[in-house]
């Protein structure tokens, strides 16, 4: 929709219809009230903090799961993993 907008004169009612949409189809009410309390929010910003917590939330889960953030590397309970030279990690 903002690729399409651009060439039009809306002025700043395009940058707030995009936020309200933005913000109003969010399926994650967490996030979307998050974004609810942000002072004179603008839709860039709405993208970035909507972006942010999904990279929060994708690194809680790889630790929930026993993901190495740092190997990248599924680590199994109870097993001796190896890193990639054959040492252990």
């Amino acid at each position: 929709m903002e690729q399409l907008s651009k060439d039009c004169q809306y002025g700043t009612f395009l940058d707030d219809a995009l936020r309200d949409n933005f913000v109003k189809g969010l399926e994650d009410e967490r996030i979307q009230g998050k974004l609810l309390l942000e002072k004179d929010l603008k839709f860039s910003r709405a993208c970035e903090i909507r972006k942010g917590s999904k990279i929060q939330q994708s690194m809680r889960n790889s630790s929930k799961y026993g993901v190495d953030a740092e190997r990248s590397q599924t680590i199994q309970p109870g097993s001796q993993n190896t890193q990639d030279d054959g040492t252990k990690g």
